[in-house]
């Protein structure tokens, strides 16, 4: 995925977190803590993107 496309996967789940804690009431639903796992994991494929390590996995 090219940095605009991440760019502009990251702003539509930012987003939508937002707006999702709007309408369930809470930073602590489930859906919104979901959403903010997957939009933390295209921050960080964004930020190796610009960096000289290579992107690491683990499984918790």
């Amino acid at each position: 995925m090219i940095d605009s496309q991440l760019n502009v996967k990251i702003e539509f789940l930012r987003k939508q977190m937002e707006l999702t804690a709007s309408q369930r009431g809470s930073l602590l639903h489930h859906d919104v803590i979901a959403l903010s796992q997957t939009l933390d994991e295209y921050i960080m494929k964004a930020q190796y993107s610009h960096s000289s390590y290579p992107l690491l996995t683990c499984a918790l």
